[in-house]
């Protein structure tokens, strides 16, 4: 059975704007109600507009460019087929790494990945190589993305969002489809996991003591 795919970028680079309306600044609003209505311009703009963040996000709970792939079709597929249901509700952004969650969680569930980690050379860093940075802070953030690549899924989700998205306990409950509380508690796990995590790296030493 063939894949359903989205309209394609008009250019192989999908984060190019090429055209005047991906160009100009609308808001994701706008983009939506006239995705909507088959508008093939918006729903490119919008495309190229979201192309990273979805890749990113995808990447950094799963892992694995094949399911990646796969999130970013059906991700933006979603887009195309029902845009018309958006009802301005959440933030655009969040009504879309709300659907690119769902995939995710679909695709490494039918892969049997689903409480797997990932492998941190897959994953990009949060600060890749920035030019002010030097080594010794770009191996703490290689560290840091060693240690979040060890969660689970929805605790790489958490702190995902909260980090490097930066959205609210509330947006990121209607991301991830579950109680404001859940987050919370997942978020302080998440945390004490890490902070235990980063401790054993930069102090092998500390569990001899304990």
């Amino acid at each position: 059975m063939r894949t359903r795919k989205p309209p394609q970028p008009s250019s192989e680079d999908p984060t190019a704007f090429d055209d005047r309306l991906a160009a100009t600044v609308v808001d994701d609003e706008f983009l939506l109600r006239r995705i909507g209505r088959g508008d093939r311009t918006a729903f490119d703009a919008f495309y190229r507009r979201h192309y990273v963040r979805v890749l990113r996000f995808a990447m950094r709970i799963a892992g694995d460019q094949d399911i990646v792939d796969e999130v970013i079709n059906d991700t933006m597929l979603a887009v195309w087929d029902r845009a018309d249901t958006f009802r301005g509700e959440a933030r655009p952004t969040t009504w879309l790494l709300a659907i690119a969650w769902r995939s995710t969680k679909h695709r490494l569930r039918a892969a049997r990945r689903w409480r797997g980690t990932v492998d941190i050379d897959d994953v990009p860093m949060a600060d890749p190589s920035s030019p002010e940075a030097d080594a010794a802070d770009r191996q703490r953030a290689r560290h840091l993305q060693a240690c979040i690549a060890s969660l689970s899924p929805t605790h790489r989700a958490v702190v995902e969002l909260t980090y490097f998205h930066d959205y609210t306990g509330r947006e990121i409950a209607t991301i991830l489809g579950c109680p404001e509380g859940t987050v919370r508690s997942r978020m302080l796990y998440a945390r004490r996991r890490l902070r235990a995590l980063l401790a054993d790296l930069y102090d092998p030493q500390r569990k001899e003591h304990e």
